[in-house]
């Protein structure tokens, strides 16, 4: 299975990270500010490798992770976020994996400008935070509704051209460890 995909001319994944870096974070210096080791080059990554995806479009860098969740589930994301935040403007998305959760966070100067969790688990309906002044793109969503094109509309409202993103994307990826062993007799 492939692990990039893009829909509507947007990438699908379940959690991004843009960085306002103009251009100055490499590739390896993003993956290492996010805590991701090892990753090599790789043009076509498939599963069950991870993999990263970096993405450019004018002044803003883009990570998409893998369908693992690797670097949202990763004990380091928060921390590494929020260092890339001291020196850079941040924007943090992630869409559940099997509902309507999602959630984002916008970050500048080192502080939470604003920030949206909304969990949809097993249907039941809660708002885990709400800091912050709202985009005006929040006015137009209904929660509990499809939120993919709610995370298109933030990235918008931040001029994040995610459509000129996918024309310019490095792929990386690591082996998969096994975190088991059989045993034979």
């Amino acid at each position: 299975m492939r692990s990039l995909r893009i829909e509507d001319g947007r990438i699908w994944s379940g959690h991004f990270i843009f960085v306002r870096d103009a251009g100055t974070l490499s590739d390896a210096k993003f993956l290492e500010a996010l805590e991701l080791r090892g990753y090599k080059p790789d043009s076509e990554p498939r599963f069950p490798l991870r993999y990263a995806h970096i993405m450019r479009a004018s002044d803003w860098s883009g990570y998409a992770d893998d369908w693992y969740y690797t670097a949202y589930n990763s004990g380091a994301i928060g921390d590494a976020v929020s260092r890339l935040s001291c020196n850079y403007e941040v924007l943090r998305l992630a869409i559940g994996d099997a509902d309507q959760s999602f959630e984002f966070y916008h970050f500048v100067d080192g502080k939470l400008r604003r920030g949206f969790h909304f969990n949809d688990y097993a249907g039941k309906h809660s708002v885990l935070l709400d800091s912050g002044s709202p985009l005006k793109c929040e006015c137009a969503f209904e929660l509990g509704s499809d939120p993919w094109s709610f995370l298109c509309a933030v990235t918008d409202d931040f001029g994040i051209d995610c459509q000129a993103m996918v024309k310019d994307i490095s792929s990386y990826s690591r082996p998969y460890k096994r975190r088991w062993r059989l045993f034979t007799e």
